[in-house]
């Protein structure tokens, strides 16, 4: 998907919206915000609140994100893509680990169409490059009344710096390919990938595209 707009370090929330007008259900309504804790909270919030499924939300920074076994994730302001999206897959919650592949496969996808390069995949949520952690996946489920889960995408984009403790662990896009990358066409590849992959969802399909990406060496 190509995106004939200028290139800016904040992602362009009309240009969004336009891409996802004929999804099936992923952005259907997308909503940016400048700072939150995370916008797995957001998410989580909005799915109590009985949002339809496919709402996105984008933040420009985020102050708690968060990954796996409850570490935080580096979200600096205009640093990256970071996301979340609700959705109510119609399956028992047992069955909702098939959430995160869909999501990495989705994601995986998108930056190989938006960049060039494949990232590989460290089993079960992250994606990476030569250089380190590229892209991480949480995502986290409500099982009251109404089941629904929300899958949290942060993806490195124009961070050139790293905190001490990630630092020859993470990379961004911008460090891989040495220039400015804009994170709007990426995010709107993202959005499409995710969109075309959740009609495969029930199927057998996600997980073979999953068990058969390319993996990191252990």
């Amino acid at each position: 998907m190509t995106l004939l707009l200028p290139p800016s370090n904040s992602l362009n929330l009309a240009a969004l919206r336009a891409a996802c007008a004929k999804h099936h259900v992923i952005g259907n309504r997308i909503a940016l915000v400048e700072k939150v804790s995370s916008t797995n909270d957001v998410a989580l919030e909005w799915g109590e609140q009985g949002q339809s499924e496919g709402a996105v939300v984008f933040a420009e920074s985020q102050t708690a994100g968060r990954g796996q076994l409850g570490r935080s994730w580096h979200s600096p302001p205009g640093g990256g893509i970071w996301s979340s999206v609700l959705l109510r897959p119609g399956i028992s919650p047992q069955a909702a680990a098939c959430l995160t592949p869909f999501a990495v496969v989705a994601v995986a996808s998108a930056l190989y169409h938006s960049t060039g390069l494949q990232p590989r995949l460290k089993p079960p949520n992250d994606l990476y490059y030569s250089g380190g952690k590229v892209c991480g996946i949480l995502t986290e489920a409500r099982t009251g009344s109404h089941f629904f889960a929300v899958v949290g995408i942060g993806i490195n984009v124009n961070q050139q710096e790293f905190p001490s403790d990630l630092q020859g662990r993470a990379t961004s896009l911008r460090k891989e390919f040495g220039k400015f990358c804009d994170p709007t066409p990426i995010a709107a590849e993202m959005l499409a990938a995710l969109d075309r992959l959740y009609l495969l969802l029930h199927g057998e399909e996600i997980r073979a595209l999953y068990d058969s990406w390319p993996r990191l060496e252990h």
